[in-house]
């Protein structure tokens, strides 16, 4: 699917912020169809 600069740049920087909110959060849940995954959850162990 072709895209122009400005919109290539937008879905690049969005995915580095995602990312970047990833690593900081406890819990990173993947919503896909209405269906969820989970990607990331806390630890059992600390709580």
């Amino acid at each position: 699917m072709p895209m122009g600069i400005v919109s290539r740049l937008f879905i690049d920087h969005c995915g580095r912020l995602n990312q970047k909110v990833a690593q900081i959060a406890d819990r990173v849940t993947l919503i896909t169809a209405g269906i969820p995954l989970d990607l990331k959850s806390r630890d059992p162990k600390n709580g």
